[in-house]
């Protein structure tokens, strides 16, 4: 890391000083943009692999990086996709209820308008289903978690990756 040094007589040393810092903090934030562009490409190969043969094919082209600048000018990266994976994350209805322990404790698995209970008992709602070409019945379905297994598995990794970054922007600046 580069040693800066000041001599406070002199406003030449102090001009250099603040530019070497400049630089310091630019390639900080270099640094800490390289990590987030690794770290949210990794967990976007992680959900899709643990995505395979979980919905639709459409499901799965919906998931895509996005990445904004942050007020302290550090990119955020973010996971986007269909509106309905969160369903297929946590579950529905009663059948999906209690199948993953990590959905929010405030997760609604039977509610709104369109669910109701049957003569027989049973809480569900009705769907048109393309597949077969008509309305069917359904009290919802089992939770096939697939995000948050991935972002476990970055986060594993994720101080090993600062450390080589780190490692890397000292040996630079």
């Amino acid at each position: 890391m580069a040693k800066i040094s000041i001599n406070l007589a002199s406003p030449a040393s102090l001009s250099k000083a603040i530019a070497k810092v400049s630089k310091m903090a630019s390639t900080a934030t270099t640094l800490s943009n390289k990590i987030v562009h690794e770290t949210t490409e990794k967990l976007l190969t992680l959900i899709l692999a643990n995505g395979a043969g979980i919905g639709s094919g459409e499901m799965l082209s919906s998931i895509h990086t996005n990445y904004v600048m942050g007020a302290n000018g550090c990119e955020i990266g973010q996971i986007l996709g269909a509106d309905y994976i969160i369903y297929i994350e946590y579950g529905t209805g009663v059948v999906g209820k209690g199948t993953n322990p990590n959905a929010p404790a405030d997760w609604d698995y039977a509610s709104g308008e369109h669910v109701f209970t049957t003569s027989d008992g049973k809480i569900g709602w009705y769907y048109y289903n393309e597949d077969i070409d008509r309305v069917v019945f359904t009290e919802g379905m089992r939770a096939r978690p697939f995000m948050r297994p991935a972002f476990e598995q970055v986060l594993v990794g994720l101080p090993e990756t600062v450390r080589v970054r780190f490692e890397e922007w000292t040996h630079t600046t």
